[in-house]
């Protein structure tokens, strides 16, 4: 009985992993991976910054009402003659002027309004792509922490097998010198030691990579001394959500769905901005300006009387009516159209993607749960039978090859526990990025 316990143990014990970095001094949780992770990831930080420039953009639409007002100064020469009444005149000239001008649109046809809307629903896109650019990185981020997680796992179970192997030949080594059994049975546990040896080394290199790999999806620079903290996740095998539920609560407010909503507008608005090229373009505008002359070889009025008596003001009204251009308003209002018509396309598109990926989503999360749990039935099994098979051999009702053979069995049934059980894991994950995708 004993023996019974000190086997069940180590099955206890099979998902307590040993560090990725046994000199490392912090570990990292899976938040503050992924935390880091949006903070750093350069795919993120582009979107980002095409958010800030949709921004710039609806704040020049909206600025586009405010009047516009430029100064302008003018120093000109004049050499030569010209005719004045029939008379040739020798006219040298120093010619400066100064004005200061205003226009103002009172009408565009309805461009300004229609501009500023579609640039107001092209930057909520933009904001949902970053959200959903988040998302998968969130996605990307828990998935390679959990891959570092199995690998991590193997490490200790390949340990487990070491220690096991070692005592076996401990064992055919004590049987061998009292006589109990043949030399090439503690030969062939010699020989299962080295090979669990390579073994334990080879998982060890995995799940060193595993977490070089997961730093490096975090643009640490120092990779060699990360490490990862070991979640408890026996609260995360809940119950599954059906995938028309969860479709139907989420597909309103999905990002993706949310950003093609919005293209939908803003392309609409931007059918309404082509158009308003046929419309006349209505203008407030004004100037108020002062020149000063001198002529080369004739007395002219000083420099302050000319000031005085040269101003200049402007008042009025600007109409500009369109007449032909090319046929380019007509094949502008073509463009917008056809963008409207993808967006829409676009949109239906994005329904039936995130329907297909939740159903898949969820029938790998099923599969992986039975897999689970028929992983988990078969390692307490093959357990059992280990342990029923290495007290044969102590009473000497078996023999080596016996033994290796069950033992094989018992660790290649944790082996596949602890890969269905992080394949489960992972599947959950990406359940919970559908159902979780309005609370982050």
């Amino acid at each position: 009985m004993t023996t019974m316990r000190y086997y069940i143990v180590y099955i206890v014990a099979a998902f307590a992993f040993v560090p990725c970095n046994m000199h490392a001094q912090k570990k990292w949780t899976l938040d503050e991976c992924v935390g880091y992770a949006i903070s750093h990831n350069t795919d993120i930080q582009h979107r980002a910054i095409e958010q800030k420039m949709r921004e710039n953009v609806l704040d020049n639409s909206i600025h586009a009402r405010l009047p516009v007002v430029d100064a302008k100064v003018d120093q000109l020469f004049s050499f030569g003659t010209n005719i004045s009444t029939g008379v040739r005149v020798t006219s040298d000239l120093s010619y400066s002027a100064v004005s200061l001008n205003a226009s103002m649109p009172l009408f565009t046809g309805f461009r300004i309004p229609n501009q500023m809307k579609a640039d107001k629903f092209s930057l909520m896109s933009a904001a949902e792509n970053l959200n959903a650019a988040r998302q998968d990185v969130r996605l990307q981020i828990a998935a390679a922490y959990l891959q570092a997680l199995y690998y991590k796992g193997q490490v200790h179970i390949s340990e487990q097998k070491t220690d096991v192997s070692k005592q076996l030949v401990d064992k055919a080594t004590d049987k061998y010198r009292n006589g109990k059994s043949p030399k090439s049975e503690k030969a062939e546990a010699e020989a299962t030691l080295s090979s669990d040896q390579y073994a334990l080394t080879e998982a060890r290199s995995n799940a060193k990579l595993a977490c070089i790999t997961l730093a490096q999806m975090l643009n640490l620079t120092d990779v060699e001394s990360f490490e990862i903290e070991d979640p408890d996740t026996t609260s995360a095998f809940e119950p599954l959500t059906a995938p028309q539920v969860l479709f139907h609560d989420i597909v309103e407010t999905y990002p993706t769905i949310l950003a093609s909503k919005y293209d939908i507008e803003s392309t609409r608005y931007g059918v309404e901005v082509a158009r308003s090229a046929y419309w006349p373009e209505l203008s407030l505008v004004g100037s108020i300006s002062d020149y000063y002359y001198n002529a080369f070889h004739e007395p002219v009025s000083s420099f302050g009387h000319q000031l005085g008596d040269n101003d200049n003001y402007v008042i009025g009204l600007s109409l500009k009516i369109p007449i032909f251009n090319g046929f380019k308003t007509r094949n502008s209002i073509r463009k917008a159209k056809l963008d409207y018509e993808d967006a829409l396309v676009t949109l239906n598109d994005s329904r039936l993607k995130l329907q297909k990926e939740i159903q898949q989503a969820y029938y790998n999360a099923v599969t992986a749960r039975d897999k689970f749990e028929s992983a988990q039935k078969a390692e307490v099994s093959n357990a059992l039978s280990y342990s029923y098979e290495n007290e044969k051999y102590d009473a000497g009702r078996s023999n080596i090859y016996d033994l290796n053979q069950s033992r094989q069995k018992w660790f290649s049934a944790q082996e596949d526990a602890l890969r269905s059980r992080y394949e489960y894991l992972i599947r959950i994950k990406i359940l919970d990025f559908y159902k979780n995708v309005n609370q982050q």
